[in-house]
């Protein structure tokens, strides 16, 4: 109970934080950047280790609300150490991580550390999940280190100066330059001498106005990265719901897109204006997150997920930043995500680090350190890794929590239960009646599970005119299957996906 209470108080922290940035955005009418640079550098602690890019977003727009000076956060208990104090009346932030939870087949729990020591094959007896810790940070100017150490806070401040870059017609960004001259981005990149940017999902490419067409250079830039954002969602990497034009699943990858390619601008130098005509969707995005700060949670994961794809292929391009072989930390583990997305557990630096394996043609790879601490690197997996990769993708088993209202559904392989108002139900019947009717269970998305979990009816087949639904039965749940005419799309809150 008190791990909820401190998701919700986090999640609201997060909500009320993006909410006001999102309505300051619109009364500037959108001539304020999402992020801008009043220093260079990534947040992170003491020691310098960066956040994840899910907590350095929000600990920008911190930064950027109380104009703090440096990107440097502590706990209570560092501070202290530091010979600190916290200052009356300041408040921490909260910054979430994963921690490794390790049960044998009785539910008894074992230290992570102690379960890396283990051969594979009793590594085999326990299962490893993953939840989520919250803990409050405080930027180092909300205690008395810069009174009680003045030398170290002036050097601190240099160290965070940030680089004056050329601007206007004169800015260049060489990375993403070599990027879309040769092609080396994730789908085709093509210049048109024409007035719109787009990315097609369906052909997997990129269009953009030719360079010539921009008399802020930056301007195109930030125009190639939030298409190049949009191109992530792509089902062969990323796999986001881009909907239709309209609805909610397409202000949501506007979103996604607007942060994303924000963010990664920022991380490179640059400070990307908002796009005006995503304006239309602004009511629909503070509607969302006032309405359910889940949904800002998921967006900012996504976000998270595509900084790191662009600033790995950035990091690729540059100079030296390609580590292979026996020079890159162990990983531990792999394993994959609630959403699909294929995770590793990795030594870095005498600490365990979560991050995202990508592909890269046949290959696949994941990054360290950061583009703006000029430290980023790809580290790419052998050819053993990635075999175990490949294993994970092709694996039909899925092992998945969702939850909606009072419902969690659980999805461990060909098994599947539902608790409610404390009782568990097998639910077994709905991955056999999908798989009978030829629905491949893992390409269900997080969305569309917890609209079924609501009592909602989804078409999970458009080729199919079929309806499925969670129903109760005396056992336990099972998937009712309604075949419907193609005109009839809606009947007793069961509603055909357009």
């Amino acid at each position: 109970m008190e791990r909820d209470s401190q998701r919700r108080n986090a999640l609201l922290r997060y909500a009320e934080l993006m909410i006001e940035k999102i309505n300051e955005v619109e009364s500037s009418e959108w001539e304020k950047p999402w992020f801008t640079n009043s220093f260079s550098g990534n947040a992170q602690n003491i020691n310098g280790r960066t956040y994840n890019n899910f907590n350095q977003i929000l600990l920008s727009l911190v930064c950027e609300k109380r104009g703090y000076k440096t990107p440097v956060f502590v706990t209570f208990k560092k501070a202290q150490e530091l010979g600190a104090n916290v200052k009356k009346g300041e408040k921490g932030f909260p910054v979430n991580y994963y921690t490794p939870l390790v049960k044998d087949k009785e539910g008894n729990k074992i230290p992570y550390d102690d379960y890396l020591k283990l051969s594979d094959m009793d590594k085999e007896a326990y299962t490893v999940s993953h939840h989520t810790t919250f803990y409050h940070v405080f930027n180092i100017e909300q205690t008395s280190f810069p009174e009680k150490n003045p030398e170290a806070w002036e050097q601190m401040k240099e160290r965070f100066t940030i680089e004056i870059h050329a601007q206007g017609d004169s800015y260049v960004n060489p990375y993403l330059d070599k990027m879309i001259k040769e092609q080396e981005w994730e789908c085709p990149i093509n210049l048109i001498h024409q007035d719109k940017a787009s990315y097609n999902w369906k052909e997997d490419a990129i269009t953009l106005p030719t360079f010539e067409q921009f008399s802020d250079k930056k301007e195109f830039y930030y125009t190639a990265l939030h298409e190049m954002a949009h191109s992530t969602g792509h089902h062969s990497r990323l796999n986001r719901k881009f909907g239709q034009f309209g609805d909610e699943s397409y202000a949501r990858e506007e979103l996604v897109a607007e942060l994303s390619s924000a963010f990664a601008g920022k991380q490179i130098g640059m400070n990307p204006l908002p796009r005006k005509e995503n304006a239309q969707y602004l009511k629909s995005w503070l509607e969302q997150i006032n309405k359910n700060p889940e949904f800002l949670y998921k967006t900012l994961k996504d976000v998270s997920r595509t900084v790191g794809m662009i600033e790995n292929k950035v990091a690729a391009i540059s100079n030296n930043q390609v580590v292979s072989g026996e020079n890159t930390p162990e990983i531990t583990r792999l394993y994959r995500d609630n959403d699909g997305i294929i995770n590793a557990s990795i030594k870095y630096n005498d600490n365990i680090k979560e991050v995202i394996i990508y592909p890269r043609g046949n290959d696949y790879c994941y990054t360290i350190g950061s583009i703006a601490d000029k430290n980023m690197q790809t580290c790419f997996l052998n050819e053993n890794e990635v075999n175990k990769v490949n294993d994970l993708l092709q694996n039909n088993t899925l092992s998945k929590v969702i939850k909606s209202n009072r419902k969690t559904l659980t999805l461990d392989g060909n098994t599947a239960s539902i608790e409610y108002a404390g009782k568990k139900y097998d639910a077994t019947d709905i991955i056999k009646t999908l798989k009978q009717n030829d629905i491949n269970v893992n390409q269900i998305a997080t969305s569309e599970w917890e609209r079924l979990l609501k009592g909602q009816g989804l078409q999970l087949n458009k080729s199919k005119k079929a309806i499925f639904s969670i129903t109760k039965t005396p056992s336990g749940y099972n998937m009712k299957v309604m075949n419907i005419a193609k005109s009839c799309t809606k009947v007793a809150g069961i509603e055909a996906e357009p």
